[in-house]
């Protein structure tokens, strides 16, 4: 009779979790597999054309590496800071977006992302884009610095800001 009632439990825990939303058990996403010589040639010759100041022919390459290669964020990440550059911030923005979703661990994508939604002025999303940027990589300085500027210059919390510079500072030594 104990047996008997343990079992009746047993199916009645295993029909509620089997009512459980499939929410909790999100697929597991694919691993990016590591850039081909010809990957990493293609994105040196778009680097390269990007710091010659050829802007349009790097956008160009940077778009069909993303079309060739996709999965990467690191073209996202380059389109987004080219844009910027550009003062085209919706483009920097959603190339920035695009990267982050490629790659949500990236803190260079959420920190330039911040960047461009301050410069937006888009206050909250932007410490919210660098508080996803220290959290994927607590020892990301450039995060800090952003976070730090954005409290003390644009939102006014110098007493806020000032733990983001001084963890900056010890992170990178500079004074």
């Amino acid at each position: 009779s104990k047996k008997r009632g343990r079992r009746r439990k047993d199916r009645r825990e295993d029909a509620q979790k089997a009512q459980l939303p499939a929410v909790a058990q999100a697929p597991a996403v694919p691993a990016v597999p590591a850039p081909s010589a010809a990957a990493l040639a293609d994105f040196q010759h778009a680097t390269d054309l990007a710091n010659a100041g050829h802007t349009a022919d790097a956008e160009l390459e940077l778009k069909q590496f993303e079309l060739r290669y996709p999965g990467y964020a690191i073209p996202a990440i380059d389109l987004g800071l080219l844009a910027r550059r550009d003062g085209k911030l919706d483009q920097s923005e959603a190339a920035l977006q695009r990267a982050t979703a490629l790659d949500p661990d990236s803190a260079v994508a959420w920190s330039e992302l911040g960047v461009t939604l301050r410069q937006e002025g888009k206050f909250m999303q932007a410490q919210a884009a660098y508080a996803h940027a220290l959290a994927a990589d607590p020892v990301y300085a450039p995060a800090y610095r952003n976070l730090g500027v954005l409290l003390d210059l644009y939102l006014d919390d110098a007493a806020a800001a000032l733990p983001q510079f001084e963890r900056y500072q010890q992170l990178t030594g500079e004074g």
